[in-house]
């Protein structure tokens, strides 16, 4: 997946002219929003870390160019409609499922925030369990 374009429209402050608009696009990269979508799920409580999907996928870092954003799957839906799928590493003694409903709710709004996509779906998956 490459950049995400979103579309908002700011009106221009002319005191003769109310009715005209001006169009601005941003557009971000999908690195930059798994690295957003990182940084916020690193802060939830009984998080300890994010991880690859499968091993596979984990020999393959060790030859690329590493980024804050492993363990962070994004999904281009119709629209500016992102789906995220999650990779974490949780703490023993937490209760798993207030942690991810948290979880949820952080990652969705920061990246909403600070990218104004709108993301469909967060969906997280537990790979391990650390004591």
């Amino acid at each position: 997946m490459g950049t995400i374009s979103i579309d908002k429209y700011w009106e221009k402050k002319k005191l003769s002219d109310k009715n005209s608009e001006l169009k601005s696009v941003a557009t971000f990269s999908s690195a930059f929003i798994k690295q957003t979508a990182a940084v916020a799920a690193m802060g939830c409580f009984g998080v300890i870390g994010l991880t690859y999907k499968n091993l596979f996928d984990e020999i393959l870092s060790t030859l690329r160019f590493r980024y804050p954003g492993k363990g962070v799957k994004i999904k281009s839906l119709s629209g500016n409609r992102i789906e995220i799928d999650l990779y974490v590493i949780m703490e023993f003694g937490t209760r798993l499922v207030a942690v991810a409903d948290s979880l949820i709710d952080v990652v969705k709004y920061s990246v909403e925030k600070q990218t104004a996509v709108d993301v469909a779906r967060v969906n997280v998956h537990v790979q391990y369990v650390r004591v």
